[in-house]
């Protein structure tokens, strides 16, 4: 009797759990609407656009901070000795005039101090009055030894070839990491998201992936080494590769793996989902 009632309190809390994904889903969609544009909705059918470009001279490694509450960022290594910003601001409106005005009010501010460059999307959040939230898609170019701070609120993520410590904190969107190489610390926190990350592990850094709603994904080389902490409260961990020091415990919606894979694994791993699959594979 207890055991059919603790199925049936632990199913409840999953249907309880894919209603609130589905919730932030349906309002990340409602508030970005990035793809399929805004005609559906009422009072917000009229778009306008503007640019922003800023060029920064760099003398040495870099570190970068970038806040952005709406919109997508991309962060790729590009030239040594200089940090490239490039913005593209969207508001909606009922008239182009509304459309113009709500625009006008989005600051995005590119201070330098040295090698330190923080980039922060301002009049976003506190829009009165329009059917769909203005946003911020911001493309920067930076030397490859670049240091990371991302604070993004509702968005897409994504960081290719850069040779430096990160930190992504982001509420509902996506993080993709490519060939990215920490020299000691990488750290992803997401609420509802998914976190892929593809490309070589540094021998000695540590990986702190965790994710509330949303599945984590690695894709490796297939020599890697590495020691890994993996769980997700309701999800699977998949692991392809040959663990040894196994701990693993599986419980009836959860699953947990510990242990080490290859040979002097200094690499560290902690991967955490609560509702989410988690795998680490070689890559294709």
């Amino acid at each position: 009797m207890n055991t059919n009632r603790t199925i049936w309190i632990l199913l409840l809390v999953v249907f309880l759990v894919l209603c609130l994904c589905c919730a932030a889903t349906a309002a990340f969609f409602m508030v970005r609407n990035m793809d399929w544009g805004s005609s559906w909705i009422l009072g917000g059918r009229v778009e306008a656009t503007g640019q922003f470009d800023r060029t920064l001279v760099v003398n040495g490694p870099v570190s970068l901070s970038v806040d952005v509450p709406v919109g997508d960022v991309t962060v790729e290594a590009g030239t040594s000795g200089q940090v490239t910003v490039t913005a593209t601001r969207r508001a909606w409106g009922s008239t182009r005039s509304r459309a113009q005005d709500v625009l006008a009010g989005i600051d995005i501010a590119v201070e330098q101090t040295g090698n330190q460059v923080r980039v922060d999307v301002t009049g976003l959040t506190d829009v009165r009055n329009v059917a769909r939230s203005p946003q911020v898609d911001l493309v920067i170019s930076v030397p490859p030894e670049t240091a990371l701070t991302v604070d993004a609120n509702v968005g897409r993520v994504s960081v290719v070839g850069l040779s430096g410590d990160l930190s992504v904190k982001a509420d509902v969107g996506t993080v993709t990491l490519n060939d990215v190489l920490p020299q000691g610390l990488l750290e992803i926190e997401t609420r509802v998201a998914n976190i892929e990350l593809t490309g070589a592990l540094v021998p000695g850094a540590a990986y702190r992936l965790s994710s509330d709603v949303g599945r984590i994904a690695m894709r490796v080389p297939d020599d890697s080494a590495f020691s890994i902490d993996a769980r997700s409260d309701i999800g699977n961990v998949a692991l392809d590769f040959v663990l040894s020091g196994r701990s693993a415990r599986e419980g009836l919606l959860s699953k947990e793996v510990r242990g080490s894979v290859g040979e002097n694994a200094s690499t560290s791993l902690y991967l955490r989902s609560r509702v989410g699959d988690i795998s680490v594979r070689p890559e294709e």
